[in-house]
Order: C-alpha cells, then sequence, then structure tokens
C-alpha cells in the first residue's frame, strides 16, 4: 500500500506563491547571540552562561522582560503547507515556573539545512531558527550549544540539556531513552526523473524498469514491498544514483525527499521530482520531532503547546519556505 502526505493542505500546489508573499514579509526580529564552544544565550543577553557539566540549569534571570518578535502573516497561517501539526489540538499552557527556569539546547554539525556551523563557528540552519521562535514565542531564556551528534542522547538522559534539535530520529530504540515533541517536518520518499523524459509513476508504470536506490537502505525495503516488479539498482550514495540517472542507465531514483532536493537544485533544471510524495512510518519514521529529557516534567508539553501556537500563526509555513524552495511535499 503506498502512503500519501496524510495531513497536505492542497498538496498539489507548488510553495512558489509562498514566495511572492515571502517577499512581503518582514524579518523576525532575533535579538539572539548565538555560541558554538560555549553555552551562549539565544534570548536574554544579560543572563549567565549555563555550564554543560551542571545537571541543574542556571539560568536563573526568568523570562526575556520583552521580546520584539513579529508573527506571521495571517497569509501565512493559510498557506497550501504540508502541516504535520493539527491546530485544532487544545493544549495547555506550560507551568510559569518551568518558562521561567529557561532552556538548554543542544544542535549538532553536518546536517545542512537543518543544523550546521558557519564559518565563524556559530550554528546556523532550521533547526536553530526553530528554536529562536519557540523562545521568542515563549518569552523564555533559552541557550544553544553544539556537539558530537552521537552525544546527544547520553546528554540529555544525563539530565546535562533540555531539548535536542539536531535530527534524532524518533524511533523506539532512542524512545528508552528520550522523549519527542509533535512532528513538525515528515520526511517523504520520492521519485526523480530526468526533465522531459516520459515516464509513469506506478507499480505498474515502472515495472521492469531500472530504478537507483541507496542499497541496505529504508527506501530500498520500501520499492521491494510496493513496487515488486521494478528492477531495483543499488547504489553507495545520491552521487552515483545522478551519475546512473543521467547516463540513461536507470530510469529514476528513489530516495529520501529532502536529500533529493538539495539533489535537484544543484542539477539546475536537468532532474525533477515525479508524482506524489510517499510516507510511511514503518519504513521512514514518525517524522522529525524536537528531542527532550525525559526526567523533567512538563517538557512535552511545552514544546508541543509552541509548535502548536507557531503553526497556527504561520511561522512553520514561512520557515519551511524560507529552507525549501523546492516543495518536497507537492505532487508533479
Amino acid at each position: 500500500m503506498q502512503l500519501r502526505a496524510n495531513n497536505v493542505q492542497e498538496v498539489g500546489t507548488r510553495m512558489s506563491s509562498l514566495f511572492a508573499v515571502g517577499t512581503c514579509m518582514k524579518k523576525y526580529a532575533i535579538g539572539f547571540a548565538i555560541g558554538f564552544l560555549l553555552y551562549m544565550p539565544l534570548a536574554h543577553a544579560q543572563q549567565a552562561e549555563p555550564a554543560l557539566e551542571t545537571e541543574t540549569p542556571q539560568v536563573t534571570s526568568g523570562p526575556v522582560a520583552s521580546v520584539e518578535s513579529e508573527t506571521a502573516s495571517d497569509t501565512w497561517s493559510q498557506a497550501p503547507f504540508a502541516n504535520f501539526i493539527d491546530t485544532r489540538t487544545r493544549q495547555t499552557a506550560p507551568d510559569p515556573k518551568l518558562i521561567e527556569k529557561g532552556l538548554r539546547i543542544l544542535t549538532s554539525d553536518g546536517f545542512a539545512p537543518f543544523n550546521n556551523v558557519d564559518k565563524d563557528g556559530r550554528p546556523r540552519g532550521y533547526h536553530v531558527d526553530l528554536t529562536k521562535l519557540i523562545c521568542e514565542d515563549l518569552n523564555m531564556a533559552c541557550t544553544i550549544k553544539v556537539v558530537d551528534f552521537a552525544t546527544i542522547p547520553e546528554l540529555l538522559t544525563q539530565g546535562k540539556a533540555d531539548i535536542a534539535v539536531a535530527g534524532l530520529t524518533n524511533h523506539p530504540s532512542i524512545r528508552e531513552q528520550v522523549g519527542f515533541s509533535l512532528p513538525y517536518l515528515q520526511r517523504p520518499a520520492r521519485f526523480v526523473a530526468r526533465q522531459g523524459v516520459s515516464l509513469r509513476i506506478s507499480p505498474t508504470g515502472l515495472a521492469g524498469k531500472p530504478v537507483a536506490v541507496v542499497g541496505r537502505s529504508a527506501h530500498e525495503a520500501y520499492l521491494k514491498a510496493y513496487f515488486a516488479d521494478v528492477k531495483p539498482i543499488a547504489v553507495a550514495d545520491l552521487a552515483d544514483a545522478q551519475k546512473l540517472l543521467m547516463e540513461d542507465k536507470v530510469v529514476a531514483i528513489f530516495a529520501d525527499a529532502m536529500h533529493l532536493a538539495q539533489l535537484i537544485t544543484q542539477s539546475k533544471g536537468g532532474i525533477g521530482f515525479r508524482a506524489e510524495p510517499y510516507l510511511d512510518q514503518h519504513f521512514f519514521g514518525q517524522g522529525m520531532a524536537i528531542a527532550y529529557q525525559r526526567r523533567q516534567r512538563g517538557l512535552r508539553g511545552l514544546l508541543d503547546y509552541a509548535l502548536v501556537r507557531l503553526a497556527k500563526k504561520g511561522n512553520l509555513a514561512e520557515l519551511y519556505a524560507r529552507y525549501f524552495p523546492l516543495d518536497i511535499y507537492a505532487r508533479y
């Protein structure tokens, strides 16, 4: 059974229309200082630096006195964005004491466009901007630190940080260590093919045809399960897959849509998405979510409350369009 994005509003509408709106939008007033080697405050520039080695937050100065943060426009809140958060859900406001304590946030390098470090050693990307929005919306003091990705679950479990936005997979094995918020993005699988080449994307339309897929991946398993008559050509990475595609040795590539979007952009019009996105939690996970330490009560409620508010105001739609000019959820 092939699964499409369930909560995609007008999934066939492309995001190009959003950027016409986006040019009219003012930028968010960030007012944040971000550090790399040491914790630096995301908000409330006068607060003391909390040390990672301590188990309790040293953010004692309380919430920011005033944050000049503009919300997204009504147009963004109504945008044809694949919003996976049900904005009709009623959330309980977080405990003021929890907001006063602030958030110690972890991220990592090497996962562009979500989280990476710029040439000056500062963390950048979708996840960093998402945490800024959350902290501004909740009017709370936050700090962020870049750490080795592999150490994040242990740091959260030990109580040396509160949350992590680094692309940690919401998988049963890791849910024993950390909790996860509502998903803010899903990671669909998609087909790409050469532009101008007629190709019907379906189990029958691709029957007997060679399709490149990264070997021993969830995408290869999905292809074999639901496109049984396709001839999968296992490759080491997407660079090899693209080479085969451009040499007409395969008719398509099947892979993670976010990675394929980068490949399409780099090809400068040579290849493009085909058909619809495929979402299947069994193969591709439950989406991207914020990881948090389970020992601190109320963190899940706080994160979900903030994400629902940002979705309602259109902040998540604007953030998605800013980082993904090529809509990975649209039907092509």
